[in-house]
């Protein structure tokens, strides 16, 4: 967001925000160990925004799922969601899906959804890695936002988890990632968990319930 004000005098642009940087990175999904897709993500900065391109593919081993590409645009000072777009296509069908985030209010397809004094929107697709989760709770200071998923046309708070004791460090993961855990407002335990590089906030893998994502070409 390095648009510049101009009152009386020039004024400075805001700082950017510490999100990662730029580039295509890529993830496998597994479920019950084996792979499942692979998603891209491609991140743009592009004046005030970032420009987010995704693109969800099934294994090839698999054979089985949808194939989703989509595309967010997010403020590069604030790092708030501000739209998304979704093609899901699955056998010869098409499932488009729009979303524009204004203030404290989103608006999905034709329905509205609002919660007051929470001004910050979070994606949840099913679909995709939370790639900017890291960046954005650092950022937004630990502030509580929304949930929102636009297949289900739903919408909660959540909030960051405090870990009394991080879990057991996998494999996979660097020895300098740290751990955040997100919970759904009133929930004693955390509904998902993600480990991250906490100098370039570049999410290294995320585990949920039913499914486990790794980022590709870790050391």
């Amino acid at each position: 967001m390095i648009a510049l004000l101009i009152a009386v005098t020039l004024a400075a642009a805001p700082r950017p925000a510490p999100a990662p940087p730029d580039g295509t990175y890529t993830y496998v999904r597994l479920e019950k160990g084996k792979p499942v897709a692979n998603y891209v993500i491609s991140v743009r900065r592009a004046g005030s925004k970032i420009d987010v391109k995704g693109m969800l593919k099934p294994d090839a081993a698999q054979g089985i799922g949808a194939l989703v590409e989509s595309h967010a645009n997010v403020d590069a000072a604030t790092l708030d969601l501000i739209s998304y777009h979704e093609i899901e296509q699955d056998g010869c069908g098409a499932i488009p899906i729009d979303l524009v985030v204004t203030g404290s209010t989103a608006r999905l397809g034709g329905k509205h959804v609002a919660f007051p004094g929470i001004a910050h929107y979070l994606l949840d697709d099913g679909h995709s890695v939370p790639f900017f989760l890291p960046a954005e709770v650092s950022l937004w200071n630990d502030a509580r936002a929304v949930s929102i998923a636009p297949e289900a046309g739903s919408a909660h708070v959540v909030e960051p988890y405090p870990m009394a004791v991080e879990p057991e460090r996998p494999a996979s993961v660097p020895p300098n990632d740290r751990y955040m855990a997100l919970h759904a407002l009133g929930a004693k335990t955390n509904s998902s968990g993600l480990w991250y590089d906490p100098q370039t906030m570049i999410v290294d893998e995320v585990d949920t319930a039913t499914a486990r994502w790794l980022r590709k070409g870790l050391p």
